[in-house]
């Protein structure tokens, strides 16, 4: 089955393309499409070498020239019917065309799992006397510093699987 059908947009070589009909496989299991450019050409394309096409609206982020910027307006169409927006970089607007950018690459949180219950770095936590908890991780240990609710801080370094045993349960809260 294929990630793809006919309509979509597709990437090859810098340059975008829609689908028009396919797929067609050719003796080896090659499979091949019909498409056509900004022009109205018409050409094919071998599946293995399309890549999907990026969306972006205003205000998604993403990797312009080695640099993330963030989407201000577009996309808008230039003369030769190629995709480009306006980005926002820290200190000046500038123009990037679409297959000049690409997605901002998604961080995987980090997280810890004590007794069935993910936790995750950096989140606060609530235990059942009222504190809160925020873990952090030092190499491969999880420890965590803790605050009561009037704001007094209290000693840091608690390994998270003693603040569950002792203080559980710890139930995660939105700030």
């Amino acid at each position: 089955m294929s990630e793809f059908k006919v309509g979509d947009k597709v990437m090859h070589g810098g340059k975008e393309f829609t689908l028009v009909s396919g797929p067609y496989s050719n003796r080896y299991g090659t499979k091949w499409w019909v498409t056509a450019d900004s022009s109205e050409d018409h050409g094919t394309l071998c599946e293995e070498d399309m890549a999907p096409h990026p969306t972006f609206k205003v205000g998604d982020r993403a990797i312009w020239c080695g640099e993330t910027v963030s989407i201000a307006a577009g996309p808008f169409k230039d003369d030769d019917g190629d995709s480009w927006f306006v980005v926002n970089l820290d200190s000046h607007q500038d123009f990037a065309y679409l297959n000049s950018l690409s997605p901002v690459p998604e961080v995987a949180e980090d997280t810890e799992t004590i007794n069935g219950v993910t936790y995750v770095m950096g989140a606060r936590y609530r235990d059942r006397q009222g504190d809160f908890w925020e873990f952090h991780r030092e190499g491969s240990e999880v420890r965590g510093e803790w605050s009561s609710p009037g704001g007094i801080d209290g000693d840091s370094g608690c390994p998270l699987d003693a603040a569950v045993e002792h203080f559980g349960p710890l139930t995660r809260v939105e700030d």
